[in-house]
């Protein structure tokens, strides 16, 4: 009986020690993947243009002036363009800084329809791969909150989309302030 009762706990002794380890590496692992996904990712722009990271939006952590950052994307051959966010607060001027940026047609009609078209097609700047460094990112996303995720949300597609055809889109958003969070980060250092 005294045997009887030691095996039966030390069974249950074993098996709550193996659910504790097991419970303790779930969570080991759950933290670690959290935190790789949260943290920034230390690189510099020539990374992003030989491939290194997979095409699509990132907010970025760089000291860098828009102007190093562009002549760099330039240089490698790539389109590099640029949107001051300190001059777009809504959709209207949002949709003219990105015409600008991607130097979109005469034709185009500053709609989310057009835009979404325009973003997909570029073939009047034809190039190996293209970055989009956008600023103060904060100001239109605060303004216009839904505005802001559906230009995020054409943006993120048509760089998938680019991807599928080999050619890599990239959207690099700083100054986000509190906006954008979800997305990965990228340091850059030059």
């Amino acid at each position: 009986m005294l045997t009887n009762r030691l095996n039966k706990d030390l069974h249950i002794d074993l098996y709550t020690l193996y659910t504790q380890i097991l419970y303790t590496q779930i969570e080991t692992e759950a933290h670690h993947l959290a935190k790789t996904l949260t943290m920034p990712i230390s690189t510099s722009l020539a990374s992003l243009l030989t491939g290194s990271y997979q095409p699509g939006v990132y907010r970025l952590v760089s000291r860098a002036r828009p102007h190093a950052i562009l002549k760099q994307v330039a240089e490698s051959g790539w389109h590099a363009g640029y949107i001051n966010g300190k001059i777009v607060e809504d959709k209207s001027t949002f949709l003219d800084a990105v015409a600008q940026a991607l130097a979109f047609p005469s034709y185009y009609g500053r709609n989310w329809d057009a835009f979404e078209e325009m973003v997909n097609d570029l073939s009047w700047i034809p190039a190996p791969g293209y970055i989009l460094l956008y600023d103060y990112v904060h100001r239109f996303a605060a303004n216009q909150p839904d505005a802001w995720q559906m230009a995020l949300t054409i943006l993120d597609s048509a760089s998938t989309r680019w991807q599928q055809e080999g050619i890599p889109f990239y959207l690099l958003l700083r100054h986000n302030w509190r906006w954008n969070r979800h997305l990965p980060k990228l340091t850059t250092q030059f």
